[in-house]
């Protein structure tokens, strides 16, 4: 009876009976592929542009890439995974856009149902810039400048600066919307034409129409490295700097720089290549948004080229939080910033009187002393900070130290971070002699051991100081101090007219 069926069906239809795989619906899975888990936003390659990557989804065979503009309707296009992913990162191109207008864009993943993916999906937005002509780009120059010119051409940018007297002169080039605050800056630097004094270049960021404005710049030495690396910070019409790292980087060839701004968390990194950077100074500096773009202060001429921006955000992770620096290995602490190295002896410890429990180094220890040399020499040894330490959480700084019986007079190391902030510990104590006092009432006897414990608190609004475990009464405890944020910068453990002291160790750490 079937074979006669089939028979009559193939007579008067033509149908056949022979299975086709191609015309049976394939079976779709029980639920949507996963939804992209991030998308990074990259301008600066190319005016009009921007370049959007996300890492691949479980089980999309094709990405929905839509985007917006402020006014404008949503664009969607379809991308097949085959031809956008490579080594589970997908990526496309948007060209065509308008500089300095912000895009939002989000993508999804779908399958071969086009189902599509289902909660949160990934989102970013970016200005488009242009490094190819000087249109959208914004010079400011600052008071103490008595010239400032800019370019913009063939992917450089640059600054050719010139002081009016003795304060250096400060500009940045600045383009895009306000809208800036977590992001990635790269490029590659070179100084040039350097006049008669040493110019210094990075970026700027967070430049808003309040006068408000940030800068990250590195200053080179001789050899080709960087011998120091400021944050410079715009409020209120004053420049100030906000954080310094002043081991630098000599001799190091350094071409490449990079800052990642991360949740109000600013990282300033350096080095030959891309590849090879190292971050050499961290701030918390509070949760911003402006314009970016470079910087460059005073006298000379500084080009920054193939700036990209990102909305990859991701600050180093391992940084150390605590640091011992001593004069164990028979030398000067390394890396460190020496000033009129002739002025410091490193030898055993004097056998002086501890002026509490383990307040005197351990027998056969090491220890440094620093005595003003004829004229102007004034012994200096400064080194950074951890950069992992969280200044806007509770951290310190410990140091062992002594005024030699035959001192006329001392202060006590300081601790440098800002330019008010290094009037927190400087001159903490000082010996009476030929006239001088003590600034907190605290007198050191010569040819004693002292501990000298600072410890900074910013979300309490307060720094302190414990001498030989006793605190010392503070003429204002209140920190950081009016007008400044949390920062981190470096220390410097010898300085100053009056030095005449014998350092054994400092140690700085964060609980």
């Amino acid at each position: 009876m079937i074979l006669r069926l089939a028979a009559v069906c193939l007579a008067l239809s033509g149908c056949s009976l022979l299975f086709d795989p191609a015309k049976v619906p394939p079976a779709c899975p029980p639920a949507p592929p996963a939804a992209p888990t991030r998308l990074v936003a990259t301008v600066g390659e190319k005016g009009g542009r921007i370049s959007w990557t996300w890492p691949a989804a479980a089980g999309a065979t094709v990405y929905r890439l839509c985007s917006t503009v402020p006014g404008g309707s949503e664009r969607c296009r379809d991308l097949d995974a085959v031809l956008a992913c490579v080594s589970d990162v997908c990526s496309a191109i948007d060209d065509g856009l308008a500089d300095g207008v912000r895009v939002t864009g989000v993508v999804h993943a779908l399958d071969d149902c086009e189902q599509v993916s289902t909660g949160a999906s990934a989102t970013a937005s970016a200005t488009p810039i242009d490094t190819s002509s000087a249109a959208g780009w914004t010079l400011e120059r600052g008071a103490n400048c008595a010239t400032a010119t800019h370019s913009v051409l063939g992917d450089t940018l640059a600054l050719e600066l010139t002081n009016q007297g003795l304060q250096p002169c400060l500009a940045t080039l600045v383009t895009g919307d306000e809208l800036w605050g977590d992001f990635t800056l790269e490029g590659e630097l070179r100084f040039s034409s350097l006049g008669r004094s040493t110019i210094g270049g990075g970026f700027a960021l967070h430049v808003n129409s309040t006068g408000y404005r940030l800068a990250a710049a590195a200053a080179p030495d001789e050899a080709g490295g960087v011998r120091r690396s400021n944050f410079y910070r715009r409020k209120d019409g004053r420049d100030t700097v906000l954080a310094t790292s002043i081991a630098g980087a000599s001799g190091a060839g350094i071409t490449f720089l990079r800052l990642v701004s991360k949740g109000g968390v600013l990282s300033f990194q350096m080095g030959p290549s891309r590849e090879a950077v190292k971050e050499v100074l961290r701030v918390a500096e509070g949760l911003r948004t402006g314009r970016i773009g470079i910087a460059g202060g005073g006298e000379g001429r500084f080009e920054l080229s193939h700036l990209r921006v990102s909305t990859a955000a991701e600050l180093p992770t391992g940084a150390s939080v605590a640091r011992k620096v001593d004069f164990a290995d028979g030398g000067l602490p390394t890396p460190a910033l020496v000033l009129a190295p002739e002025a410091i002896t490193v030898g055993a410890c004097p056998a002086f009187t501890p002026g509490c429990v383990d307040c005197a180094p351990p027998p056969g220890a090491l220890c440094g002393r620093c005595v003003r040399g004829p004229g102007l020499k004034f012994p200096t040894i400064a080194f950074d900070l951890p950069t992992g330490i969280d200044t806007r959480q509770p951290w310190r700084l410990t140091t062992r130290f002594a005024i030699p019986a035959d001192a006329g007079a001392a202060s006590v190391p300081v601790v440098l971070t800002t330019p008010r902030n290094a009037l927190l510990a400087a001159n903490t104590w000082a010996q009476p002699a030929g006239g001088m006092g003590q600034t907190f009432g605290t007198v050191l006897a010569p040819g004693t051991w002292h501990t000298a414990d600072w410890q900074f608190d910013a979300d309490a609004g307060r720094w302190g100081i414990r001498l030989d475990g006793q605190a010392v009464t503070l003429a204002d405890p209140s920190f950081p101090l009016a007008d400044d944020t949390s920062h981190l910068g470096s220390f410097t453990w010898c300085d100053g007219v009056l030095n005449d002291l014998v350092l054994h160790e400092v140690t700085v750490s964060q609980p």
